[in-house]
């Protein structure tokens, strides 16, 4: 039967099982890098870290859910080449992500690695973008909406998300594309589903009105992807 996508599936994706095999979880997080490759994953990221940089040099970000680190290590590249000082902190619940994400950026000036619950992070306006890809899906409704206002409580310039669009053609596309370009059983099982929990323009609104947070600056990237830059609101 073909799944009705005017509701989210709550199942929950085999990479959410903290008690997953690490071996595997770094194969899959080594998979993804040449996923996100391929078909454009890191355009809607740095399209966002440039809307908000304006003319500055220097730039503290933290990057929620960083499984292994190649977000960080991409935009961090982005920046050097445009002569800005990037600072990164990466946070992800899972020790495998972490040890991962530390070994991929090893020897990389200005990018560290945590394992940290977003949620319990204290402050106000702590760096200067908050920046998360592909890790609002994996959140039910409530817990999007309060760990977006969560990141922008943490954010001096604003939040930058990065996520997928739920939508018939992406559906069928993870289903053809993915077992062809990754090994990774764990993506070709996550891929489809992800899809199955990503966003409608009109959730990503509804999301942010639950956290009583500025309209998003919403824009849609091929293939399938939503880019979302909350910037904050300056008195």
């Amino acid at each position: 039967m073909f799944p009705d996508f005017s509701i989210r599936s709550q199942r929950q994706e085999l990479m959410d099982d903290l008690s997953l095999d690490d071996r595997r979880l770094a194969h899959t997080f080594d998979e993804l890098v040449r996923v996100n490759r391929l078909l454009g994953g890191y355009e809607p990221s740095l399209a966002g870290l440039k809307r908000l940089l304006g003319e500055r040099r220097r730039l503290s970000l933290l990057d929620v859910g960083t499984g292994g680190g190649d977000f960080p290590q991409r935009l961090a590249r982005w920046a050097s080449k445009r002569g800005v000082e990037l600072e990164v902190l990466g946070i992800d619940l899972s020790p495998t992500a972490v040890d991962s994400a530390r070994r991929r950026c090893q020897g990389s000036a200005g990018i560290r690695f945590e394992r940290r619950d977003l949620f319990a992070m204290s402050g106000q306006a702590r760096f200067d973008v908050v920046h998360a890809a592909l890790m609002l899906h994996h959140l039910d409704a409530e817990h999007a909406a309060s760990g977006l206002r969560r990141m922008y409580e943490l954010s001096r310039l604003g939040v930058v998300i990065n996520d997928l669009h739920r939508h018939p053609l992406a559906y069928l596309g993870s289903r053809i594309a993915l077992p062809l370009i990754s090994r990774s059983q764990i993506i070709r099982h996550d891929g489809a589903l992800s899809v199955l929990r990503a966003f409608r323009s009109a959730d990503l609104y509804r999301l942010t009105d639950q956290a009583e947070l500025p309209p998003p600056e919403l824009t849609w990237h091929f293939p399938f992807r939503w880019r979302m830059v909350i910037p904050r609101e300056t008195k």
